[in-house]
């Protein structure tokens, strides 16, 4: 049954066409379009796997800024001790200085205080000494019993 569709009117410009003909082309367009179809269909498909890895990036970056946040407040925190800490460590280790210091000034007071007794001692000796007449040396005992 090929029969000739031929247009209404003579001016059209197509030759005219037989019912398998006009099904070869819708067939071969049918499949064009099926190729068309599956190809942006795989496209499509690749699309949204890089979407989801790509939000996967996200939400890795995501929480990577948060945590790092998080560990960026905590060094600003330990920051802003930082002068207390230093301070309260300068005092500790001053402190104990001070103390040394305080140890060595009270043994120097003392110190200075026993040798001005006696440098006075010394000097009241040699006064005593000066206002007696010189006398022979004496000797020392014999050993008991020896030599």
């Amino acid at each position: 049954m090929d029969r000739k569709l031929e247009p209404a009117t003579d001016a059209w410009p197509l030759p005219p066409l037989t019912r398998g003909t006009l099904l070869d082309q819708l067939a071969a367009e049918l499949a064009a379009c099926r190729r068309h179809h599956r190809t942006l269909a795989d496209q499509l498909e690749a699309a949204r796997a890089e979407a989801d890895e790509r939000e996967a990036v996200v939400r890795e970056l995501t929480e990577q800024v948060r945590v790092l946040g998080e560990e960026n407040r905590r060094l600003e925190a330990l920051l802003r001790e930082v002068p207390d800490v230093y301070r309260r460590k300068f005092s500790e280790r001053l402190e104990a200085v001070a103390e040394r210091i305080e140890r060595l000034l009270a043994e120097n007071a003392h110190l200075r205080r026993t040798a001005a007794a006696d440098a006075r001692r010394w000097a009241a000796l040699e006064a005593l000494m000066a206002a007696q007449p010189q006398s022979p040396p004496r000797l020392a005992p014999p050993p008991v019993g020896g030599r």
